[in-house]
């Protein structure tokens, strides 16, 4: 369930940011104990991600999944840059974000639904490999278990 711990915590995160204006109207506490939420939810992405990597993609192609997942991050962040200090109110970039994070969680759930049962295995070539060396690190014993 890593795809589903990933899609909770995005839309956790999403939540949180969506409504940091209407905290902040409430006040310092509710707006900080908003913030902490998000970290929160934000600290359980990158272990989710690695895990439905490990999951889904194949090893030789890993390294270029994570390339492409940084790449989109810094796009993220040039994409903020330039459309926020256009925005006529500051809440219009955390309602903006917040709800495309929500969509987002919408897409991904409909896209968990349709997993056809048994996904979830480690890529094919990642169980070779630790049948090579029995899983537990070592080489597999010569009595057939391995």
């Amino acid at each position: 369930p890593p795809f589903r711990l990933l899609t909770a915590a995005v839309f956790a995160w999403s939540l949180s940011t969506y409504f940091t204006p209407a905290f902040a109207k409430v006040g310092l506490g509710s707006l900080l104990a908003s913030r902490v939420l998000l970290g929160a939810a934000e600290a359980f992405c990158l272990p989710a991600i690695v895990q439905v990597f490990t999951l889904q993609v194949p090893a030789q192609r890993r390294s270029s999944a994570f390339a492409v997942m940084i790449g989109c991050g810094a796009f993220g962040h040039m994409f903020a840059l330039a459309v926020c200090p256009r925005l006529e109110q500051w809440s219009a970039m955390f309602s903006w974000f917040g709800a495309a994070g929500v969509v987002w969680c919408v897409l991904a759930w409909g896209t968990l639904l349709q997993q056809p049962a048994g996904r979830g295995e480690v890529a094919p070539d990642d169980t070779q490999a630790r049948r090579r060396v029995g899983g537990d690190g070592k080489p597999p014993s010569d009595d057939g278990d391995g």
